[in-house]
């Protein structure tokens, strides 16, 4: 999603990122994988209301806890991946356990 969103960003320079997962879908930068990996994915830009999205926050939460997956996972536009192993997103974004580059 990472790469999706820089390559959106790339698309709409006036813009910049996608701030919700239908508008990467509407580009076909992402697909129906993500519905299929037993995660809720969201995007969440913190400057909404500006008129260029420069941040972007993504969060994944399993579906099933304990079934479908048992960590919160969120990354943002520096391109790194983080985890919580309790399955809380403010967790992930505020200790930012980084996922090791071979399982991403």
């Amino acid at each position: 999603m990472n790469l999706a969103q820089q390559n959106y960003s790339a698309q709409h320079p006036r813009t910049g990122y996608a701030c919700t997962l239908s508008d990467l879908g509407e580009q076909g930068a992402v697909d129906g994988v993500l519905t299929k990996a037993g995660y809720h994915f969201e995007i969440q830009c913190p400057q909404r209301g500006a008129q260029k999205a420069e941040r972007f926050t993504i969060t994944a939460l399993p579906v099933s806890p304990g079934v479908t997956g048992q960590y919160a996972l969120c990354a943002d536009q520096s391109g790194e991946v983080w985890y919580s192993e309790h399955g809380l997103v403010s967790d992930c974004l505020s200790m930012r356990k980084q996922v090791e580059k071979k399982y991403r």
